[in-house]
């Protein structure tokens, strides 16, 4: 029997989705989608024109990513050869926002237009690297001390740094200390980033004095081969 990949096991745990990393033909860039409602959702997305940017990915993905602040767990991730333009699309540039921002900007400004005076939105980011079944955790090697959490199972599970962060402008941040921590070792091809950003809202019915909580994960994954 096959083992199965770290990778594998870290997301089936929290009932994210299995990951389709066996598929033996791919277009020049894929975006796969997946969500968890009482079982497994998704589509594949190819982007092989040249001409395709990420303001047109996000297009296409930006209700699953709405779909996490209503509870569910979301994942996006990007696979192809290199030099087919999966950093670009999830980076971006100085002049061209990728997923990672376009994303979490699109949970502010839910929040800002879904805000009230007895609800709560918390954000956190966990960011690691794994390469050759060995997982790093690029927010603590950025020098950040924040809480811990652990993702897995009660056979195998992680222990990675959760960092709280309040704006968007702090989630860039947060994100590109932990990406210059990650390895860029050319003869490394197989070097997977992932970032997730979990969400927490706290709805606090005022009559009763009771307070209802929702949770939603949102899983960028950077694949290279």
């Amino acid at each position: 029997m096959r083992p199965v990949p770290i990778l594998r096991k870290i997301m089936n745990s929290i009932g994210c989705m299995d990951l389709m990393l066996d598929r033996a033909a791919f277009e020049n860039f894929l975006v796969y989608t997946s969500y968890m409602a009482g079982g497994l959702h998704g589509g594949l997305l190819s982007y092989s024109r040249t001409g395709a940017c990420a303001a047109d990915i996000f297009n296409d993905v930006q209700l699953l990513v709405q779909s996490a602040l209503d509870g569910f767990n979301v994942s996006i991730f990007a696979y192809g050869q290199s030099n087919s333009g999966k950093t670009h699309t999830m980076e971006g540039s100085s002049h061209d926002r990728g997923l990672y921002a376009r994303c979490f900007e699109e949970f502010f400004d839910f929040v800002n237009s879904d805000a009230t005076a007895t609800s709560r939105y918390d954000f956190s980011v966990t960011v690691f690297e794994l390469h050759n079944e060995q997982v790093r955790d690029l927010v603590h090697e950025s020098g950040r001390n924040s809480s811990k959490i652990c993702m897995g199972s009660s056979d195998f599970f992680v222990e990675l740094t959760q960092e709280k962060v309040d704006n968007p402008l702090d989630f860039l941040k947060v994100l590109k200390d932990a990406f210059q921590s990650r390895g860029n070792d050319v003869l490394k091809f197989n070097i997977s980033h992932l970032y997730q950003v979990h969400y927490r809202k706290e709805l606090q019915t005022c009559h009763l004095g009771q307070v209802t909580t929702m949770s939603g994960v949102l899983w960028m994954l950077f694949l290279r081969h």
